[in-house]
């Protein structure tokens, strides 16, 4: 039977728990960070993608595999879109793209992605595949935040538009729509608020980093909802917060 999956209740991980959750972080978070690839460019990564994308997905296969799966039909649905597209790319062979080397090469790519994209669909259908969301959410907004305050301090220079600081993913724009679609899984599906106010607070340090309007727009936009929707069962300490950041925030701008 199909059924759509639950949360789990336990506070208890297993092993096959942990061993999800450290074969999707590894698969993931430098890839949705940015470091993957600049890595890669850079000669700093010790194995090939290719060879790192197999081994974690086949690690995360083998845990979900053994775990107690709950499959959920409409995210096994949404796997066609990736299937179709590398179907439309290799078989029917309808277009070229060389933007990333011969045509192949692009065929392979759009491979990753699907197997990718199975492993996240499936994990999620795992006792504690929410769970293992929001951790790797939360890693990966670090990381983003962490290179974007590396490269504000001079340290490194990753950005392609001189001025401006992007992190590991090259483009100014990419770290805080990175961060905010991350967010969106985090202040939706975790119920600790005060830890999800303090994430809210180092990822504005993030966002604001890279001078990006339409990040910078969406990420006050999801803040400011979140706090006001939990305004009245937090109310007191909300307005101590407020008290503070408004002229600390005001000291970040000028």
């Amino acid at each position: 039977m199909i059924r759509l999956s639950t949360p789990s209740n336990s506070l208890r991980w297993t092993l096959r728990d942990l061993g999800l959750l450290a074969s999707l972080i590894v698969l993931l978070a430098p890839l949705m960070c940015g470091y993957l690839a600049w890595a890669n460019d850079n000669g700093a990564l010790p194995l090939k993608p290719r060879d790192l994308t197999i081994a974690c997905c086949g690690a995360a296969i083998f845990f979900i595999a053994t775990n107690r799966t709950s499959w959920c039909l409409p995210a096994l649905a949404m796997l066609s879109l990736p299937v179709i597209r590398l179907m439309d790319a290799g078989f029917l062979e309808r277009f070229t793209q060389t933007m990333w080397g011969d045509h192949p090469t692009y065929v392979m790519q759009l491979a990753a992605n699907a197997l990718v994209a199975a492993v996240i669909a499936t994990s999620l259908a795992t006792p504690k595949g929410l769970r293992i969301a929001i951790i790797i959410s939360v890693v990966t907004i670090l990381l983003c935040t962490a290179s974007n305050l590396y490269e504000w301090l001079g340290m490194a220079i990753y950005t392609r538009i001189p001025g401006r600081v992007s992190g590991w993913l090259v483009d100014p724009n990419a770290s805080p729509i990175i961060m905010c679609l991350l967010l969106g899984i985090v202040l939706t599906y975790s119920n600790r608020f005060w830890w999800n106010v303090l994430l809210l607070g180092i990822s504005a340090v993030g966002v604001s980093l890279p001078l990006s309007r339409s990040g910078a727009i969406i990420f006050w936009i999801m803040a400011i909802s979140y706090v006001l929707v939990n305004f009245r069962a937090h109310k007191t300490g909300l307005i101590a917060i407020i008290a503070v950041a408004i002229p600390v925030g005001g000291i970040g701008v000028v």
